[in-house]
């Protein structure tokens, strides 16, 4: 799993807060971003959303942030959703 080529196809948070929640996809360099659809979140969270996402890299690091002063978030799960498509780098 080292050398392997994914693609992240979408992420669920679970998430209680209040505001918009803007989740971001990015490759570990940098290079390659994703950013889906901002989450509404509510009091308490009775579902996780789910958003598509279109990322391919090694490895991903995951941003959450608000976007409002007074907003805040509450994370209880992320599930990541991945699919491996090449098992190392080409050469």
């Amino acid at each position: 799993m080292n050398q392997d080529i994914l693609h992240f196809g979408g992420i669920k948070v679970r998430v209680q807060g209040s505001g918009t929640l803007q989740p971001s996809l990015f490759s570990m360099d940098g290079n390659n971003q994703f950013t889906p659809n901002s989450i509404t979140m509510t009091n308490p969270a009775e579902f996780e959303p789910f958003r598509l996402t279109n990322l391919i890299t090694q490895r991903c690091k995951i941003r959450l942030e608000t976007e409002a002063l007074n907003d805040y978030m509450e994370v209880y799960r992320i599930v990541l959703f991945y699919k491996q498509i090449f098992s190392q780098l080409p050469g």
